[in-house]
């Protein structure tokens, strides 16, 4: 993946690090990104070191919370008592 100098294309450390070239240049842009290497007049590279090193330092992030009600609090339908009346009450004043 990386070259014999230990640096990586904008591809090769956006995959390295899981997000598109497209946020991996927004990252860059906004400065949170180890510095790139000037390899020669237009090519530059990304140590793969230093990438390794900062995806360390991000922190951990736990599993997300649950959505809905918490597990002690769920109903199962076998625990539903049955009604004796399941016809709909009409809508409006007619009865």
């Amino acid at each position: 993946m990386e070259n014999a100098n230990g640096l990586l294309s904008r591809r090769q450390a956006a995959q390295l690090l899981g997000v598109s070239t497209r946020t991996f240049s927004r990252l860059e842009n906004d400065g949170r990104l180890p510095a790139r290497v000037q390899v020669s007049a237009r090519i530059y590279g990304y140590r793969s070191t230093e990438l390794h090193d900062f995806l360390a330092a991000l922190p951990v992030v736990g599993p997300p919370k649950t959505v809905g009600r918490p597990p002690s609090l769920r109903v199962r339908s076998e625990q539903i008592a049955p009604s004796s009346n399941l016809t709909p009450e009409p809508v409006g004043g007619a009865r």
